[in-house]
């Protein structure tokens, strides 16, 4: 039997909108901005499931109604999830496609996208049209680590709920304490451009890791060709999950600009050049092997056009 365990700083944010849903007043799209996504996703579910719950006691969370809600089951509850690089267009017209459907078994319908960060622009444009125009019987929640990471127009219809910041700044600050200083300032950057403390907790090496991308960024920029093989033989082992792949190049980009803007070093340019367009292919599901062999025919294969 699958059930929702809230902690009593996520419970709180779920009870002001079961108030909510109780006066009628719950508004028609939420994005839940929260750094820890799994407590997000259960505070949503818990929501649905008191929503739809047959019982006095809601959410008792082991009615039919509750259960089918908990499982993704429900045929008024609808979840955008998958473990892809992206959330595309297509399923965002999945999603039109459902709004268009009246309730089956209440008087509302839940939908739900989870890491709405992985949004691509198409798909956030086609979500745009469904925004503009919200069918009154619909409850949308989108939750993202960071509000940055969608298009303000996207924002402008949303009501952000600023979920966990509390817990997930208190992990960040253990992570904080526990790295060298030097590392400090590159945590922090990372956290800023969006990514979640989960995704840090899949290296067992964190220090270690963020040591190896910074000899990697010099041998790059250097054009040292031996940069491969550390990449090959060092970096990559590390590296065994697509979030930890998203860490991967965040941080050579912050690495990156900070040599350009710190040190003036022209030379990171083609390195900044080629990770916005990795960046772009990552949004159509390259591979990461060919993402990285891109990276290295851009940086270290391609002949230097610029000035030491």
């Amino acid at each position: 039997m699958s059930q929702v365990i809230l902690d009593n700083y996520n419970q709180a944010v779920a009870n002001k909108l079961i108030q909510a849903s109780d006066k009628k007043t719950l508004s028609h799209a939420y994005l839940f901005e929260a750094i820890q996504h799994d407590q997000a996703l259960a505070t949503a579910l818990f929501l649905g499931a008191y929503m739809f719950c047959e019982t006095t006691q809601k959410p008792c969370q082991e009615c039919s109604q509750c259960q089918r809600v908990l499982t993704h089951n429900h045929p008024d509850v609808f979840v955008i999830q998958n473990d892809k690089q992206t959330i595309g267009v297509d399923e965002v017209r999945e999603l039109k496609s459902e709004l268009s459907k009246t309730p089956i078994e209440g008087k509302q319908r839940l939908f739900i996208i989870d890491r709405a960060q992985k949004l691509t622009q198409p798909a956030e444009n086609a979500l745009l049209n469904i925004l503009e125009d919200p069918a009154s019987d619909v409850v949308m929640i989108m939750i993202a680590p960071n509000r940055k990471q969608l298009l303000p127009t996207i924002l402008s219809r949303l009501q952000i709920v600023e979920f966990d910041q509390q817990l997930a700044q208190s992990n960040w600050a253990d992570r904080l304490s526990l790295v060298q200083a030097s590392d400090k300032a590159l945590l922090l950057d990372l956290q800023n451009a969006g990514i979640e403390f989960n995704q840090l907790e899949e290296f067992n090496q964190l220090e270690s890791f963020f040591h190896e991308v910074k000899q990697l960024l010099q041998q790059i920029i250097l054009k040292d060709q031996a940069a491969y093989i550390h990449f090959q033989t060092v970096i990559k082992p590390m590296i065994t999950t697509p979030s930890m792949q998203e860490v991967f190049f965040k941080s050579l980009m912050i690495l990156a600009t900070q040599q350009l803007e710190q040190q003036q070093e022209v030379r990171a340019l083609s390195l900044i050049s080629a990770l916005i367009e990795v960046s772009h292919r990552r949004q159509f599901n390259v591979n990461f092997d060919s993402l990285v062999d891109y990276l290295f025919i851009q940086t270290i294969f391609a002949p230097y056009q610029g000035r030491a």
